[in-house]
C-alpha cells in the first residue's frame, strides 16, 4: 500500500495479510490536505475510510491527498465550505481568476453542465449539441451540455431550447445530478412521490428525481416541510452542497469486497 504526500494510511505499507483475512485501511489527511480516494490494482473505489479489504491475493492500494484549497469569501464557518472544498481539492468545481469562489452568486445552466460532466468523468467527451441557442457560450461549457443531453440528464425545454445563461433552480439542480448518478449506474431511479414536500412539486416534472435523491442523501440541503425553494435560482454554494452529498452518498461507502 501507498500514499501520495499529503497524508498517511495505517497500518503502514509493509504489513502482511494472509489470503481470507482482512485488512482495515484508513487513511489520514494532513494538515492542510484532503483525502481524496483510494485505487485498488489501480481502479478508484471511492474515499470511504477506513477502507476494508478481504484478502483473496496480492493488491495494489493507494491513497492519494490534495492540498486543501482556500478561498477567501468562504469562511471557514460557512455550512457548505467542505462540500466546496471537497469539490475543489477534485477539480470538480474551481473559483473565479481572482481567486474568490463566488458563493452567493447563481448558478448558469451551462456552468452546472460542466461541473456534473466533471462529476461524472464525461468532460473531455465530445456527443455534439441538439440544441439552438449556443449564443456566446464558450465552446467547452457547450461541449459539456451537449454530453449532458446524450446521456438524457439535459433535456431541455419544450421549446426545443437549453437556454444556458439561464439560473439553475434547485429542483432542476437536483434533477440534473439525480439524472447523472443514474446515468452513471451509482443510484437506482425510484418511483414517484406525489405527497413530497406537501405535494410542492407536483406536476413539476421533478417529483420522481426528489424521491431518488432523498432516497440515496437522505435529506436536500435548506429543504424545509414545503420545499419553499425549490423554484428559486441556486447559489454556487448550495449547488457544491447537493453534488457533494450525491457523490459522497456513493463514494463515501466502503463497496470494496
Amino acid at each position: 500500500m501507498s500514499a501520495t504526500s499529503g497524508g498517511s494510511v495505517t497500518p503502514a505499507a509493509g504489513a502482511g495479510y494472509g489470503v481470507g483475512t482482512t485488512a482495515i485501511l484508513t487513511a489520514t489527511a494532513a494538515p492542510g490536505y484532503v483525502f481524496t480516494g483510494w485505487t485498488v490494482d489501480g481502479v478508484f473505489v471511492g474515499w470511504s475510510s477506513p477502507l476494508t479489504l478481504t484478502m483473496d491475493g496480492d493488491h495494489a492500494v493507494a491513497a492519494t491527498f490534495a492540498a486543501r484549497p482556500r478561498f477567501p469569501d468562504v469562511a471557514a464557518s460557512h455550512p457548505y465550505a467542505e462540500a466546496i472544498a471537497q469539490l475543489a481539492a477534485r477539480g470538480i468545481i474551481r473559483g473565479y481568476e481572482n481567486g474568490d469562489f463566488g458563493p452567493n452568486d447563481t448558478t448558469l445552466r451551462a456552468q452546472m453542465a460542466a461541473l456534473i460532466a466533471r462529476a461524472m468523468g464525461w468532460d473531455a467527451e465530445d456527443r455534439g449539441n441538439p440544441f439552438p441557442d449556443r449564443g456566446a457560450v464558450d465552446a467547452n461549457l457547450w461541449r459539456n451540455v451537449g454530453t449532458l443531453a446524450f446521456y438524457k440528464v439535459a433535456r431541455g425545454y419544450p421549446d426545443g431550447t437549453y437556454q444556458p445563461t439561464q439560473d439553475v433552480l434547485h429542483a432542476q439542480t437536483i434533477s440534473f445530478i439525480t439524472r447523472a448518478m443514474v446515468a452513471k449506474g451509482y443510484w437506482a431511479q425510484q418511483p414517484v412521490a406525489p405527497g413530497l414536500f406537501g405535494g410542492a412539486l407536483n406536476g413539476s416534472g421533478h417529483e420522481a428525481d426528489a424521491a431518488t435523491y432523498l432516497h440515496y442523501v437522505g435529506g436536500i440541503a435548506g429543504a424545509d416541510g414545503t420545499w419553499s425553494r425549490w423554484n428559486q435560482p441556486s447559489s454556487r454554494a448550495w449547488f457544491a452542497q447537493a453534488l457533494w452529498a450525491a457523490l459522497d452518498s456513493h463514494f463515501g461507502v466502503d463497496r470494496v469486497p
